[in-house]
């Protein structure tokens, strides 16, 4: 899949025209490593709450939390529509609630996030990050926020 970081520059950070070609399937066993590894990873870096937290403790805190979460949610995971193992972003939800969303970077403002939340009524976020604020703008989609889980 083409790296579209270049494509769709000097927008203003705005949504882009540019939709990519991703492909989108529910989770399987061995996609947990990259959703587990990508959501701490923006936890911790992009929470106030959590960003000074001590590592180890955050990693079985949220090891935790996937345990009780991930089983009942919906996972969906984007990839590459010709490598279904190239994985570039995911969504965890739960009836009308919305855990997380996470697209990598290269690929965001490509239209993945509404490709994943396809055929969903979210209505709830549950964990909140300041570039989740930003990027998925919930106050504007009448989505409120309901913390689900304390770390």
């Amino acid at each position: 899949m083409a790296d579209p970081s270049s494509e769709g520059a000097g927008n203003g950070g705005g949504e882009s025209s540019l939709t990519l070609p991703i492909s989108v399937r529910s989770a399987r066993a061995s996609d947990l490593p990259f959703i587990e590894n990508a959501w701490r990873a923006t936890m911790l870096s992009t929470c106030p709450g959590v960003s000074g937290a001590d590592p180890g403790h955050f990693h079985g805190e949220m090891t935790r939390v996937f345990g009780r979460l991930l089983p009942d949610a919906v996972v969906r995971v984007a990839h590459d529509p010709d490598d279904d193992d190239n994985l570039v972003g995911f969504i965890a939800a739960t009836g009308v609630e919305l855990h997380y969303a996470y697209v990598a970077s290269a690929f965001r403002r490509h239209g993945v996030v509404p490709k994943l939340l396809d055929g969903l009524t979210i209505r709830r976020y549950t964990f909140k990050t300041l570039p989740g604020e930003r990027r998925l703008k919930p106050r504007e989609r009448n989505w409120a926020y309901t913390p689900r889980f304390t770390i």
